[in-house]
């Protein structure tokens, strides 16, 4: 049995699924090397799915701003100097509305309320959660129907070709709802090791009352709802507070344990990404490399993975050293 690493990318349309691969394990291995812990990163799949949604992906080449295809955030080594802060007064902020969201569109059992709201808020501002959730009726044939199909077809397909491995399944934003409603849902039945949620929309009131809704009938307690069963060891989801995406970043209010004694492990991690001065904390490389992923990820490597020797970390250190200064463009 081998190790293997999943990544479900989140929304918006992205660039190719190589290049993003390629960041995807920069900013992991840039994590790992930054605490310390440098090791080689196992078999990593990048669960592709932005496709079944645009014609084609971002060009990293174009560069006209007004062009749909211009790509304005690219893979970059997080800036020497460059600390995110977690503010304790915003923490109480982002507590308050996300329960004030809750109360406003949810009831007690998870189902909706205000729903029209709801429904208007996301065809207005995320695209492709729209597209997934939409009631289509009896269309089974109209492209977002066979989107959405593809969408969650990608994920299955991925985790059943490594479905006798050891699985480090990661969700980033909408990549998160994917694998959420995968492992629960469509392949109940493959082993999870781990399951990292990042920047996650899990806990918006949408898309925990179709979590809900599909759970109702195996569920006797909705006060809660059900982690998945497959999860065998940890499900951590780390979130920053200043992405508004994962504005209800506490999941372990709402999950239960599953029969492993699994529920989310919330903590709230500085994204650092930053791209000619400008701060995403949303952005995907920025929670990758973050010190609690990274720790996480290191653990799931080592356990067969041998320590580099401390003479090699530290020429790999001086190595992503020089790579940031050159993307910073400082003298080396």
């Amino acid at each position: 049995m081998k190790k293997v690493i999943i990544g479900i990318h989140g929304l918006e349309n992205k660039p190719s699924k190589r290049l993003l691969t390629e960041w995807w394990k920069h900013s992991m291995e840039e994590g790992l090397v930054a605490i310390g812990k440098y090791r080689e990163l196992p078999v990593f799949e990048l669960v592709y799915w932005a496709d079944a949604v645009y014609d084609k992906p971002l060009d990293p080449d174009i560069t006209d701003k007004n062009d749909p295809y211009y790509l304005d955030e690219f893979y970059t080594p997080a800036t020497i100097g460059y600390q995110a802060q977690i503010h304790e007064f915003r923490v109480k902020a982002v507590g308050l509305a996300a329960k004030l969201l809750k109360r406003i569109f949810l009831n007690e059992d998870f189902s909706m309320k205000n729903s029209s709201v709801a429904r208007n808020i996301v065809q207005r501002y995320f695209h492709e959660l729209d597209i997934y959730y939409r009631d289509y009726g009896n269309d089974e044939d109209c492209p977002a129907c066979k989107a959405r199909k593809t969408m969650i077809d990608r994920v299955v397909s991925i985790l059943n070709q490594y479905r006798n491995d050891q699985i480090l399944l990661i969700g980033h934003s909408m990549g998160s709802i994917l694998a959420f409603d995968a492992i629960c849902f469509y392949v109940p039945e493959i082993r999870i090791d781990t399951f990292i949620t990042i920047g996650s929309p899990l806990g918006l009131p949408l898309v925990l009352s179709k979590i809900a809704e599909r759970q109702n009938a195996a569920r006797d307690d909705k006060s809660s709802i059900q982690t998945p069963a497959s999860i065998d060891r940890r499900w951590y989801n780390f979130s920053d507070i200043e992405d508004v995406v994962a504005i209800n970043y506490k999941l372990n209010e709402d999950f239960s344990p599953n029969r492993n004694g699994v529920n989310p492990i919330d903590r709230l991690v500085k994204n650092n990404y930053l791209m000619n001065g400008r701060k995403n904390p949303h952005s995907v490389f920025g929670y990758l490399r973050s010190t609690a992923m990274s720790e996480v990820l290191s653990a799931f490597i080592e356990e067969e993975e041998p320590k580099l020797s401390a003479k090699v970390f530290g020429t790999l250190k001086k190595a992503w050293k020089n790579v940031r200064m050159a993307f910073s463009g400082k003298e080396k």
